[in-house]
């Protein structure tokens, strides 16, 4: 007798596909990425999303403080740093520094550390714009990078007629 296991699916997955459809269907680097977007927001929400607008600002989708471990492990740090510093001010911007680092990592995922991103700008970024760093991020091009501008998304007839007046 075999017997087989069936792979399950992350929680949170058809969410994540149902998002992918709606904005990133296009593209299969776009929808991997964006899927690992979704779930990593979704995750640091503490709750399922119903939705995910990919032009929000990640303040206005992501709370304040991501969950009471964070927080916990965030005044214990800065006890030990005001402790070893004795600077109010500089404690406080080092833990906003390193919360913006922590948040940065998991939304941008392993290559984090190649993007050229100041941490204390992901806030004011959305998931559209985290999802396409992450594809600039993992190599290669996608077809969606390869599509020509307003410019140029003329049909040759019209540029042909518009070069040869030039001429």
């Amino acid at each position: 007798m075999r017997i087989t296991h069936k792979r399950s699916r992350p929680k949170g997955t058809k969410r994540a596909e149902a998002f992918i459809t709606r904005h990133f269907s296009g593209c299969g680097k776009h929808a991997e990425e964006a899927a690992a977007v979704f779930l990593a927001v979704e995750k640091m929400c503490g709750s399922r999303l119903a939705g995910l607008d990919p032009d929000a600002a990640l303040r206005d989708v992501l709370p304040e403080q991501m969950s009471a471990k964070d927080s916990l492990e965030a005044v214990e740090f800065e006890l030990a740093l005001e402790e070893e510093l004795s600077r109010k001010d500089l404690v406080k911007l080092a833990i906003r520094r390193l919360a913006d680092e922590n948040l940065m990592k998991a939304l941008l995922g392993p290559a984090a550390a190649g993007s050229s991103w100041d941490p204390a700008t992901i806030w004011v970024r959305s998931a559209r714009g985290v999802i396409n760093e992450r594809v600039r991020l993992r190599g290669g091009k996608c077809w969606c990078a390869e599509m020509p501008s307003t410019n140029e998304t003329q049909p040759t007839s019209a540029r042909a007629s518009r070069e040869g007046a030039r001429s």
